[in-house]
Formats: C-alpha cells, structure tokens, sequence
C-alpha cells in the first residue's frame, strides 16, 4: 500500500552508468516528509546486481524549492474558475533524455540480424549515430542510407572478415565504376570502428556471429544527411567472409530518430553543461580496447595539473577478470595496477613478482578509486574507474610510462596466459 512511486525506472546506459529514476510524493502518511528547504538525504552503491552490503554510501543535502500555493479569485464561485484565475510559480524547466540519446535502442532486421543504435548529441559537436550491427554467420555484413528505400543511388558501411568499416557509394547494383566502390580517403570519417566474429554458445554447440561498430556524423557534405525523424535504411548480409561478393539477405527498414533536446522549445539555457573532453580509443590487442582522457579541474591548468585524473575504460572480449598496470620499465614484476573481478569493485594492487600468490591488494586507505565499475555487455567484460595522476607512494601517471593490460580466462583472478596481456603507452 506504499509502493506509491511513480515513473520509475532502473538502467545501465553507456560507460557503464546505472542510472535509477522515480517521482515520489513528498509527504506521505506514515513516512519521512520532505519539506522545502535543507533535507538530508543518504545514498548507497552495491557490489553487485543483487541487494546486498554496500560498496559505497555517504549522506548528503539537498535545499528544496517551494512552490506558491494556488490563489484563487474567492469573489467567484469554484464552477466559475478559469486557468486565469489560478497562478502558480511553474518548476524550473528539465530537459528530459531523448529515447534513443542515452541508452542503446534496438531494432531486428530479419531473423539473423539484430541492430542497436545511439543518437549522439554532444555540446559543440557535430552530432553523430553510433550502431552496433550484429548477423549470424561468418559472411559481410553492410548497414545502408537511402532516400527511397532502394540500393541504386543509396551508401552504406560495410565490414568484412579482416576488413574495418569503411563508407561506400552504391552507384548500381555492379562492383566496380558507377557501381559499388569505396568513397574517397577524405570521405572515410568513421570513428570508433570494429569488426570481429564472436562465437557464442547455440543449441549445437559454438555458433559464430558478425560484429561490427561504427560512429558516423548525421550531416556530411556530399552525403546522404541523417535527420531526426523518420529514416530509410539497408541493411544486407553477404555470401562470404569477405567483401565485395554477392548478399545473400537484404532489404530496407525505417527508423525514426530523435531529436536534439534543446531543439523542443524548452529553454536549456541553464542545464546545458560544458563539453567533456572526449575519450581516446586504443586498440591493444584483437581482444581488447582502452578508452581513456584526462580530468583537468577548473581551477587548474593542463600544465600545472593539480589534482588532475584520468578515467579508463578497458573493454575485453571475454567474461572474465580483467587489468590495467602501470610501470616504470614495462615489465609486470615491481608495477601497480587496477584489477577487476566480476561481482567486486575495481582494486588496487601491488605486482611484486609474476606470481599469483605475490600479488598483494593494496590497504584501504589507498584504495582512492572513483566511478568504479566491473561489468558484462553483450559478452564483453567493461571495466572503468577513475584515478588521480599523483597520489602518495604510488607510481605517477605521467607521460612517457608504460601500461599494461591483461585479461584471465574465466571470472576467477588467476594466471592470464601468454597471449592475454601486454604493454602499451598513452599519449597523455
């Protein structure tokens, strides 16, 4: 009979964020009132999916609005009343998250393939579509625009075994002058790229399926614009690993894309936020993928860097524990590094020797990470946190260091395996 909340909700958006939503009425019978003015309020993060010990919580205030109270015209009779002669103060606009903007939508093309998309909006920023295109099989894969619905005249991105997506013009239905052929090197601006076979366990065993990601700009000159609303696409599935051969599934569907918060009519003016620097991809291994970029505060320069972190995402393309190491020389034996093990917050450690039992977890007092997570995605293992550049008695983050990366073979934290790992640098 409490349950009394209302548009609420729970959802892990990209980075991984978990992000819970809920209206709730203020005062309520036989429950804390919240009041305008200072309300303390308490919050807490698990350490895993299920309700259980907190990971993190802390308790904070907030100073609520109040909101006038409806005057009436009283020499008028209640029947009498009109909107006119009710005035309240109306809440501070909040421009709400557009479908599609903050969390994957998806789309099923047929009975082998399977589509999800991401509109992106940013602050000062060309805007873009980021879709994940996925197809059983081991064969090309390819994802069109289309004024018309049809191939002739349309483009599309197309990926193949050991071919990265890259933009095509689909002149006819032919390879070669007029026909299918590769736009121009200065046209090839997709970003965030990648193509892989993944094999997933199926009814009979092992069954491979074709991957590719891309992030391509809606508004390109001398190319089909991607507009909010409804859109024409293709999509086709081809008859071998490799691109150009003949499709042997294809056809077009619509999507109706959203728009730009800002451009409803609201007044955004004081929700809008700076532009956050934008993460740099790194591509470590077939396997795995490091995204990073450096938090410089307001109150310092990039030079100066007080108090400066970086926050990094380390993708794997396995279920399992996954690192990242941080060394003078290259080498593991004497490094740090941030270890993530499924159901647990990211860790620090201390590599003393290339043994399992001389890797020692570091005292709490110096467990300062932030935005902390481990999670799975799509098969994937997601690990991302963030930390400070300096901090006492521990290797600096500087540019010119050595990164390690290494991943296990299953969800237990053990040897990785001679293939599993390696060292990189950054440029910071």
């Amino acid at each position: 009979s409490q349950q009394t909340l209302i548009d609420a909700s729970i959802n892990v958006y990209r980075g991984p964020i978990t992000v819970l939503k809920f209206t709730k009425i203020m005062r309520e019978q036989g429950e804390i009132e919240l009041s305008p003015g200072d309300n303390t309020f308490l919050y807490a993060q698990g350490q895993s999916y299920f309700l259980a010990h907190h990971a993190s919580r802390g308790s904070f205030e907030l100073n609520l609005p109040s909101v006038e109270a409806p005057v009436v015209d009283m020499e008028r009779s209640f029947d009498d009343v009109t909107e006119t002669a009710i005035t309240t103060v109306a809440p501070t606009t909040t421009v709400l998250d557009q479908p599609c903007t903050t969390e994957w939508c998806v789309e099923e093309l047929g009975t082998e393939c399977v589509l999800k998309y991401v509109v992106n909006y940013p602050v000062d920023e060309p805007s873009s579509i980021t879709m994940d295109f996925t197809c059983a099989g081991e064969a090309w894969i390819g994802i069109g625009f289309s004024l018309d619905g049809i191939m002739d005249g349309s483009e599309a991105v197309i990926a193949g075994v050991g071919q990265e997506p890259r933009k095509y013009h689909l002149g006819g239905k032919w390879f070669g002058p007029g026909g299918v052929g590769e736009m121009p090197e200065s046209q090839q601006t997709l970003i965030d790229t990648k193509v892989r076979v993944k094999w997933v366990e199926g009814s009979n065993g092992l069954v491979p399926l074709m991957k590719m990601r891309f992030t391509k700009l809606l508004s390109e000159p001398n190319e089909i614009e991607i507009r909010p609303g409804e859109n024409l696409f293709l999509y086709a599935q081809g008859s071998t690993p490799s691109f150009p051969s003949y499709h042997v599934a294809r056809d077009s569907f619509a999507l109706t894309l959203p728009s730009n918060g800002s451009d409803s009519g609201a007044d955004t003016s004081a929700t809008v936020a700076p532009a956050a620097p934008e993460m740099q991809v790194t591509e470590l291994s077939d396997e795995c993928t490091l995204k990073h970029v450096v938090n410089v505060p307001p109150y310092t320069t990039r030079d100066e860097c007080e108090d400066c972190s970086v926050t990094m995402e380390l993708t794997c393309d396995s279920v399992a524990w996954v690192a990242v190491g941080f060394s003078v020389d290259g080498f593991m034996p004497r490094s740090e590094a941030v270890i993530g093990i499924l159901g647990r917050n990211p860790e620090k450690y201390f590599l003393k020797r290339r043994n399992i039992n001389r890797i020692f977890r570091l005292p709490d007092e110096a467990q300062t990470l932030t935005d902390a997570s481990v999670t799975v995605d799509d098969g994937e293992t997601v690990m991302r946190f963030t930390k400070m550049l300096n901090e006492p008695e521990e290797i600096p983050i500087t540019q010119g260091l050595y990164f390690l990366f290494a991943f296990g073979r299953d969800e237990n934290f053990g040897y990785h395996g001679p293939n599993s790992r390696g060292r990189f640098r950054l440029n910071l």
